[in-house]
């Protein structure tokens, strides 16, 4: 199985479960997870910005051609992390969807779903 089909997989199984019945506290515990996230990808930023404004004032070539190789990895980084809060994000935002219209339905509707 892929990477990719796999996190599929594992999405589909926390919104299938969460759709079922969400709590506060879950909803809680996701938008923590969703902050750590955000904080993580705001250093990788801030280590993107670093890394280009420390290659742009390289001058010896050689050092400048590892600092290319280090940009390479910085930038998966980068994009790794926002991949990853993107699905956080998106995943927050359903189940916080799902919750607020569990909560707008009549109590004796709650209990049959």
């Amino acid at each position: 199985m892929s990477g990719s089909a796999y996190v599929q997989q594992l999405r589909e199984r926390l919104l299938s479960v969460g759709a079922q019945d969400i709590q506060y506290f879950d909803l809680k515990q996701l938008a923590e997870i969703q902050a750590r996230y955000r904080n993580r990808l705001r250093v990788m930023i801030h280590h993107y910005r670093r890394w280009q404004a420390d290659y742009g004032r390289e001058r010896d070539r050689i050092e400048k051609v590892y600092r290319a190789y280090e940009g390479i990895f910085v930038r998966r980084q980068l994009a790794d992390s926002w991949q990853l809060y993107l699905t956080v994000n998106r995943d927050y935002h359903e189940l916080r969807r799902v919750y607020l219209a569990n909560l707008r339905q009549p109590p004796h509707r709650r209990a049959a779903s």
